[in-house]
């Protein structure tokens, strides 16, 4: 198999960067003056740093994996989203479901991989995958 080269879309990520910058210079400057509206804007700021840093990495071993399917969900905050749906072995799922509230609200779910990585559509990118796996396992 030809390998491929797939890089993720860092869009969202930068502008989580400097929404977060954003945030922290108005945040900083009303804390300092005394008004305690600046405290929710350092936590808005606090928030969207991580995500902008902290990103989201995903990892799983093929044999974990039993296949892959293009299909569209609700990530975080956003509707209608083109992701590929990861299907894991019996029992392995249960352990990839979003366990903190943060990472519900942030659309941290290992069982979804947005179709963001090279340009590739949501089927294109699911069909990869199991090309790969196919020849791994």
């Amino acid at each position: 198999m030809e390998p491929t080269l797939l890089k993720p879309d860092r869009k969202g990520s930068s502008l989580s960067l400097a929404f977060g910058i954003v945030c922290l210079a108005i945040g900083v400057p009303m804390v300092a003056s005394g008004n305690g509206a600046g405290i929710v804007v350092l936590v808005l700021a606090a928030v969207a740093l991580y995500a902008g840093i902290a990103g989201k990495s995903w990892g799983a071993s093929w044999v974990e994996t039993d296949g892959f399917t293009p299909t569209r969900v609700r990530v975080g905050r956003r509707s209608d989203v083109d992701v590929v749906e990861i299907h894991y072995q019996p029992g392995i799922g249960d352990r990839r479901e979003p366990q903190h509230l943060l990472g519900r609200f942030l659309g941290v779910d290992e069982r979804y991989l947005i179709a963001g990585y090279g340009g590739l559509s949501n089927g294109q990118l699911a069909e990869l995958l199991a090309k790969y796996r196919a020849a791994s396992v």
